[in-house]
């Protein structure tokens, strides 16, 4: 029972502090970002309500996707000077899978999503 109360706890205290860092890919070999020179995961401010509900109202809103979303499966730090909103933020980390709607976005391969994160977080 109380492991259970400590999950609720961090489940609620992240999802009102931390962004949601979202990796938009099929089959973890292809890989989708919003830029078209460079790979950058699709970062999503919290918005009170479930991560991963917040994540597929993102891309239904903005680029009328569909999406499949798996529970978070981390929480990092980008570097300090990374992200222009708020360097050093924490972010927790999320997959995702387009099931329906047309991709107007720039397709990415595993090695530049893999040299990103090299470059870009922080383990907690």
């Amino acid at each position: 029972m109380e492991q259970k109360e400590r999950k609720e706890t961090k489940t609620n205290n992240t999802k009102t502090q931390q962004y949601c860092l979202v990796f938009l890919h099929e089959n973890h070999k292809k890989y989708w970002s919003s830029h078209t020179k460079y790979y950058e995961p699709f970062l999503i401010a919290p918005t009170g309500k479930d991560d991963r509900k917040t994540i597929q109202d993102y891309f239904s809103t903005t680029y009328g996707l569909e999406v499949s979303v798996r529970p978070s499966f981390g929480n990092r730090r980008l570097i300090p000077g990374l992200e222009d909103i708020h360097p050093g933020i924490g972010v927790n980390l999320f997959h995702a899978q387009i099931q329906t709607g047309k991709i107007v976005l720039h397709l990415h391969s595993k090695h530049e999503k893999d040299t990103w994160i090299t470059h870009s977080l922080i383990i907690l």
